[in-house]
């Protein structure tokens, strides 16, 4: 009777006993469980919640949960290589009685290593512990039929299924390489990652088999990007025993403002579902829901699936040193301040950069040093206002510093012209710094074409750590995107 009863639980449940690793539908609220080297990519610490509802027949579901969570820069290695470590958590449940149980704890490390041009590569290890068995509790009585009483209460059947359970562990490793621009907005991605490298034994009545490997490759290519658009095709492909599958769609992005974004992302499990799917954003919180449609003719054990994810993303707080900014004897009077209205625009958040190289007229990055031979007064000064993850300098700011070169007509003495990149707290520390400097550099380019030569031009990237208001509001945050250029005698 046990024999029997084994070989039917395994028959109905054969597809989930393989054990091999499967996907949500949410892939971006479950990165860990297609890449371990995905984690940590953008930043920022983060975790997220999944619940997946699956029917399979009138009365048979698969309810399945995930969660994860990620803290990067957790074990740096320089300013280039970057740790990460994260936690990702699994359990299964399926049968009309919950017959089919699988738990699974896992620990996930990567390092990222910054390169050039905004490129990133991950390279990430991970590992993890599964329980999974029948539980018989609905399935059987535990107890003896009598002829003419029926079952006893007092007399054990004496059948055990504990063999039917079963604990092992899994080693897991993957490469994943991606590329942002100055804006830490993703231009594309490629990942190859696999599964159950030290093939762990899968056996439940019958002789010890080994689990084969799961192999995932990801990528993904922005090809169109403005303000307020993005659009990026993106392909997941997983081989296993059962052979390939192919998981194509298009991430279709709309940014309302700096806090609120909303995201379409329909996909197709070639042969199987249609996956529609979306993602919300809002300050802190992702809000991701997807739902599987049937669309193969033989799919007749599947009926849809629903899923449903919460994320939260937080800033990771830079450990550095506070910079000092140079001794410099300026008059506190500004006598020809320019004054111009704070624009209130907002837009997406940033999410990672790599300093690079400023390459731009000949011009490069001073210390933060000038005007020892004496007291430097500042002339004049002029502030000018971005948007969020813009370098576009307006028309009205251009005629401002049309009007300042101008005014250049210092004649006996020696003069330089200061210009200060800042940004708000909005992304990491290093985009914040990459991005200062880059807006500076568009001042600075705007003066080097009006005539001023590059000796009296010193450019500095000074990121968040000068804010003039508070990061907490939008207005604050718009008063902090700001490049400042001085005209200082001395």
């Amino acid at each position: 009777m046990r024999l029997v009863l084994i070989t039917a639980l395994l028959f109905t449940f054969s597809i989930y006993t393989n054990a091999q690793q499967f996907n949500f539908s949410l892939i971006d609220f479950t990165e860990q469980r297609v890449n371990p080297a995905w984690l940590g990519m953008d930043g920022f610490w983060g975790a997220s919640l999944v619940q997946r509802q699956q029917n399979r027949a009138a009365d048979f579901r698969i309810s399945s949960t995930s969660f994860q969570a990620v803290y990067p820069q957790l074990f740096p290695f320089g300013e280039r290589i970057k740790g990460a470590l994260g936690i990702n958590l699994l359990n299964d449940v399926s049968g009309q009685t919950n017959t089919f149980k699988v738990q699974e704890a896992g620990l996930n490390y990567s390092l990222r290593i910054i390169g050039a041009k905004g490129q990133s590569l991950g390279l990430g290890v991970g590992l993890s512990n599964q329980n999974r068995g029948f539980d018989y509790a609905g399935v059987t009585t535990n107890m003896q039929y009598v002829t003419g009483r029926g079952f006893d209460l007092s007399i054990g059947s004496g059948e055990n299924l504990i063999s039917t359970k079963q604990n092992f562990n899994r080693v897991n490793a993957g490469i994943f390489w991606q590329q942002v621009n100055d804006f830490g907005r993703k231009l594309g991605h490629f990942g190859f990652s696999v599964f159950d490298l030290n093939r762990p034994v899968d056996s439940f009545y019958s002789d010890a088999v080994k689990f084969d490997p799961t192999y995932m490759l990801t990528a993904g290519l922005s090809i169109y990007e403005n303000l307020d658009w993005s659009v990026s095709p993106e392909l997941l492909i997983v081989y296993q025993v059962g052979g390939l599958i192919y998981n194509a769609g298009v991430s279709t992005t709309y940014t309302f403002d700096a806090e609120q974004s909303l995201a379409f992302k329909p996909r197709y499990l070639i042969g199987k579902d249609l996956i529609l799917a979306a993602e919300f954003r809002k300050n802190h919180f992702v809000f991701g829901i997807a739902y599987d449609v049937p669309v193969s003719a033989n799919a007749i054990n599947n009926q849809g699936a629903i899923e449903f994810g919460i994320k939260y993303i937080g800033k990771v707080k830079e450990r550095r040193r506070k910079k000092r900014r140079g001794a410099r004897a300026i008059a506190p009077a500004v006598p020809n301040r320019a004054v111009i209205s704070v624009p209130t625009i907002e837009r997406a958040p940033m999410t990672s950069i790599q300093q690079l190289p400023i390459k731009a007229k000949g011009l490069k990055p001073v210390p933060d040093k000038f005007g020892k031979e004496g007291a430097a007064v500042i002339e004049s000064e002029l502030t000018i206002y971005f948007a969020t993850n813009q370098t576009k300098l307006l028309t009205n700011f251009r005629q401002e510093l049309e009007a300042l070169v101008e005014d250049i007509s210092l004649e006996g003495k020696k003069y330089l012209i200061v210009v200060e990149g800042h940004t708000d707290s909005t992304g990491p520390y290093d985009l914040n710094q990459r991005l200062s400097l880059k807006r500076a550099q568009i001042i600075a380019n705007f003066l080097l074409e009006a005539g001023i030569s590059p000796d009296l031009i010193k450019v500095f990237g000074r990121g968040e750590s000068l804010p003039l208001s508070e990061n907490s509001s939008a207005a604050g945050r718009a008063i902090n995107r700001r490049v400042e250029v001085r005209l200082v005698t001395y």
